[in-house]
């Protein structure tokens, strides 16, 4: 018998929790890599591909960086499909995901501001 006391559940997920963020600190371009695979099917290397094509811009507004602190670009992509559309800054990505990609809704917003 252990004379180590057995952690609660909740003991252990912040103990792992713990765990992953030092991991991502020190390896924030792993973390980053398996993130964008696992979710849009591409490599860092595609996506920087993707983003030279745009002509190393945000494909929306046209801005040169993420503008958002540490943030890194938005891989944009069809919620319905999962195809990616291009790279966006991280205020273009959230001001369309906000709007639920509803392109009427869109829309309305640009005739409003109009």
């Amino acid at each position: 018998m252990s004379s180590t006391p057995k952690l609660s559940d909740e003991e252990k997920k912040a103990r792992q929790r713990e765990y992953r963020r030092r991991y991502q600190e020190k390896h924030p371009h792993r973390h980053r890599s398996r993130h964008v695979k696992s979710r849009y099917g591409i490599t860092l290397e595609q996506r920087d591909g993707l983003l030279a094509a745009q002509g190393g811009v945000c494909a929306m507004c046209g801005a040169d960086n993420p503008r958002k602190g540490g943030m890194d670009w938005s891989v944009d992509h069809c919620h319905d499909t999962g195809k990616v559309r291009g790279i966006l800054c991280h205020p273009c990505n959230a001001g369309i995901g906000l709007l639920g990609h509803d392109k009427q809704l869109l829309s309305k917003a640009i005739q409003y501001l109009n």
